[in-house]
């Protein structure tokens, strides 16, 4: 029953998380930000390479995070054995 409930409050708050993380490409669409940097004569290359930096930093730390709740609580169907890696 524990596990049950841990991973409900976990898929409730990891919805909420990756809310956040399309809120980024949509505001930067209706911003353009993207057109901004490109016409200043940033180049295609160093956007895409910063943006793909600054994503897998948004992404690894609460990816992280959740690995690290699960270890911490502990719960058996999700750290025994060699389920967590």
């Amino acid at each position: 029953m524990y596990g049950f409930v841990f991973s409900y409050m976990m898929s409730f708050g990891v919805s909420f998380l990756l809310s956040t993380f399309i809120s980024l490409p949509v505001r930067e669409r209706s911003s353009g930000a993207k057109h901004c940097q490109f016409i200043s004569g940033v180049k295609p290359s160093t956007y895409w390479l910063t943006m793909f930096t600054c994503n897998l930093v948004n992404y690894v730390v609460p990816s992280l995070c959740v690995v690290a709740v699960v270890q911490l609580f502990d719960v058996e169907a999700y750290v025994h054995g060699s389920n967590l890696w």
